[in-house]
């Protein structure tokens, strides 16, 4: 029986030791499959048309409120859902199976509600028009901080989880230190050799520097907080594999996915405003780096 209490913590040391209690991937993986499932309950906006329907997990009030001006115009599905069991990407799939049921929608917008209005909801509509539903899986934004943006798959080579420590400490990042740590002590236990950063992460170690993490697999484009999908996609079933917790099923999305366009629509977000920006949550987010791990190894084709 796994005791999830350190896992909860926000002592990121107890986090690490929480992962200590498994012998390999396939049980940690067995035990994020397993989890329990928390009440999720759909509000929709009272007005809006649903040719594009926006799909934004929220427990927050206040940004319920922001959303309603920033898709303005547009049918909105709050996907209201909390507590130690949350889970994104199951939200995401309930709102998306509700906007499927009972609207029908020719685009289905997924967004997290830390969001903040650049362009009107129609440069959004008229975009989107544009583009042929039958040739696309996945539309990203224009390019933004945390929506849209560059990253790296690595397979990292052995010393660099403690370059990283040390590089951490040096420039008082302490999600890096964290990040490093948690990679030092499980990564081989857990057979957990590949790593998706973000181009911003990098630091110095950009262009021929990029050599000292280790071999770089691919780069692509995380959708991040904020992507489209046409609804012949989202009719496929799961948009986002709720076996991650909280991170890095965006990754795995952008990974997976062929069929990607841009379109010329700006929006910005806070970083963590849900879900917060402390060590304990780094070292709760490495769960997700191994089973991401293990779909690359057995599933990903560039």
């Amino acid at each position: 029986m796994v005791d999830e209490t350190k896992f909860h913590s926000e002592d990121y040391r107890e986090v690490l030791e929480f992962y200590e209690q498994f012998k390999n991937r396939e049980e940690l993986i067995t035990w994020m499959k397993n989890r329990p499932i928390t009440d999720i309950k759909i509000k929709e906006s009272e007005k809006g048309d649903s040719e594009v329907v926006v799909v934004i997990p929220s427990i927050n009030e206040e940004y319920q409120r922001r959303a309603l001006t920033v898709f303005n115009g547009l049918k909105i599905i709050f996907v209201i859902s909390g507590g130690k069991y949350f889970n994104y990407a199951r939200s995401v799939n309930a709102g998306v199976k509700y906007a499927l049921e009972k609207f029908s929608p020719s685009w289905i917008v997924v967004s997290n509600d830390d969001v903040y209005k650049v362009d009107e909801s129609k440069v959004l509509v008229d975009e989107l028009s544009t583009l042929n539903r039958k040739d696309v899986e996945l539309v990203y934004a224009d390019k933004g901080k945390y929506h849209s943006y560059k990253m790296y798959l690595f397979r990292i080579a052995d010393y660099f989880p403690e370059m990283m420590v040390k590089f951490g400490k040096i420039t008082r990042n302490h999600v890096i230190v964290v990040q490093g740590e948690v990679y030092a002590r499980f990564w081989k236990k857990f057979d957990t050799p590949y790593l998706a950063m973000m181009e911003s992460q990098l630091g110095p170690l950009r262009g021929p520097l990029k050599r000292i993490i280790g071999e770089e697999i691919t780069s692509f484009y995380n959708v991040g907080s904020f992507f489209v999908i046409p609804k012949s996609f989202a009719e496929k079933g799961e948009v986002l594999d709720p076996t991650f917790i909280n991170s890095h099923e965006d990754v795995w999305l952008s990974l997976s996915v062929k069929k990607r366009e841009f379109i010329r629509y700006k929006i910005r977000e806070d970083f963590g405003g849900t879900l917060g920006w402390s060590p304990a949550r780094f070292a709760r987010v490495f769960c997700n780096e191994v089973y991401l791990s293990y779909l690359i190894a057995t599933r990903f084709r560039e």
